[in-house]
């Protein structure tokens, strides 16, 4: 049998340039997961999270979801579709039993096991481990773009699951009366967590259909290029799978009415075209080029030997990766499974342009053997979780900036203050003052859009943007001092500033 890793970089010319490329991906991917550990410990927490860990805390010390808005003053009746409860109290309960900053440190190093410990540890035994250490560490840079403490890393982890599970099946490691409950209670959890369950029933579906095209012939891998199991599972057990899969996502407090939700939320063009991880991704950002070299290497080896691939894995990466290109929130699942299914890919794309000899050779030794790697991380990850963190930053995250304006507004507080705040700091408000009613924060799937959109044009000083002002009748503000709403009200006899710093102030109206 050919050992694809010893072939792999013994193509490489010369004994020094082979051991010189290993340690430079291995420092490079050392360096690079150190400078994610501690970046995240300033940008995991974002104004979606106070409100998810303050609805976690009423759920436990309410013993009940809330089924009308328990955050603003603006529609404190109106109904609230809470569908990712369990995860918020989970979030909840981990941050008391643990402490904050224990529990958050925990989370980055779970998105790192997700992201590149699994993949390492899962993928064939054939690629090279430094090779999928290398993808899975580009992948993991990525996708913390728009990855942080929510809902989000639940869809991550499951979809992670997911793969394990179908891997398994086929590999016949797991019958399939074993894992008929195992996915269930997968879907019963994921259903409860987040709407985005339904990109496991998508993934489910794309298999299903890349396994019946090849069962039928009408796509059939090149020879002499598997490192997976030929045989993929039938599209009876496909149809098994999804049916187990719908019912068990149902059982939440909302039934199947979170698939109805999730479709009206999508067709809303405003929140496209306004909440940012909606948008394109912009590849102008630096951030950008780990993806874009991944998606390269996706798309370079499609062109140059198409039959490398499964037509699972072939469909999967195709659509995520297009859905990605429209929305950039997809960047976090779709790099989870480049991750997983890159590595063997590359490896054969590899082969075929090399022309690599076929002798038997020893499998990898040494510091790069896979267990060795896993072991280097996972002690890396222990260290990283027990040391001691300085500063509050890791625990407020991006709200920190905002501490200063918020806390200064409580000292100076009036009962007639009718307060006005955008979604940032609303969202912030809840860390900082969690028991005092908001104006508007980041939930924008519970206010109404025309309140949303409306919001927006009075920031930006948009034709009509008094009429809120009028409608809500609002005489104080505590606002970023870059929006033209804070220019106007510095310019703005009417308006005394009580309070500004670098980031933020506070104008209260003038006594008529």
């Amino acid at each position: 049998m050919v050992n694809l890793d010893r072939t792999f970089w013994s193509s490489l010319p010369g004994r020094f340039t082979q051991s010189a490329l290993k340690g430079v991906i291995f420092f490079f991917c050392l360096g690079t997961l150190v400078v994610y550990g501690v970046s995240m410990l300033h940008q995991l927490i974002t104004p979606d999270f106070p409100w998810i860990l303050q609805s976690g805390r009423y759920i436990l010390d309410h013993h009940q979801l809330p089924h009308h808005d328990i955050f603003s003053w603006t529609y404190p009746n109106r109904g609230w579709i809470l569908y990712q409860w369990l995860f918020e109290i989970i979030v909840a309960f981990g941050a008391q039993l643990l402490g904050d900053q224990s529990f958050f440190k925990l989370a980055i190093v779970f998105i790192m096991a997700i992201y590149v410990l699994c993949p390492l540890w899962i993928t064939n035994q054939k690629v090279p481990p430094l090779l999928t250490l290398l993808i899975s560490v580009l992948a993991l840079h990525t996708a913390t773009m728009n990855l942080s403490l929510r809902p989000m890393v639940a869809t991550s982890c499951f979809l992670l699951g997911q793969y394990c599970l179908l891997k398994g099946l086929r590999e016949n490691r797991i019958s399939m009366r074993r894992a008929l409950p195992v996915l269930a209670v997968l879907y019963v959890l994921w259903g409860n967590m987040h709407t985005l369950v339904v990109l496991g029933l998508i993934m489910l579906g794309l298999m299903a259909l890349g396994d019946w095209l090849e069962s039928k012939g009408y796509y059939a891998q090149e020879q002499g290029q598997q490192t997976e199991p030929i045989q993929g599972l039938p599209f009876k057990t496909y149809v098994v799978l999804l049916g187990v899969a719908f019912l068990a996502s149902g059982l939440n407090p909302y039934g199947w009415g979170i698939y109805a939700y999730l479709f009206h939320l999508t067709s809303q063009s405003y929140l496209k075209d306004n909440i940012v991880e909606l948008m394109s991704p912009n590849f102008h950002l630096r951030s950008y080029l780990p993806f874009l070299l991944l998606m390269s290497w996706f798309l370079i080896s499609l062109a140059e030997a198409k039959r490398i691939y499964r037509a699972r894995n072939l469909l999967t990466l195709l659509a995520f990766t297009l859905v990605t290109l429209l929305s950039q929130r997809m960047v976090v699942w779709t790099c989870l499974l480049y991750s997983l299914m890159l590595p063997d890919v590359m490896m054969k794309w590899w082969q075929t342009i090399r022309l690599a000899d076929d002798q038997d050779s020893l499998p990898a030794t040494g510091l790069y053997r896979k267990e060795v790697l896993c072991s280097l991380i996972l002690v890396g990850s222990l260290a990283f979780w027990l040391m001691p963190t300085a500063g509050t930053r890791v625990t407020t995250g991006i709200c920190e900036s905002y501490r200063g304006g918020i806390q200064a507004y409580q000292s100076i507080r009036q009962g007639k203050d009718r307060l006005f705040q955008d979604e940032i700091i609303g969202g912030c408000m809840r860390l900082f003052s969690p028991k005092q009613p908001v104006y508007f924060d980041s939930r924008f799937d519970f206010y109404p859009i025309a309140f949303s959109k409306a919001i927006r044009d009075t920031t930006s000083l948009k034709p009509g943007w008094q009429n809120l002002l009028d409608q809500w009748r609002l005489n104080t503000f505590l606002v970023e001092r870059k929006l033209p709403l804070a220019q106007m009200l510095q310019a703005n006899p009417s308006y005394q500033i009580m309070y500004q710093d670098s980031q933020m102030l506070i104008a209260r109206e003038k006594a008529r």
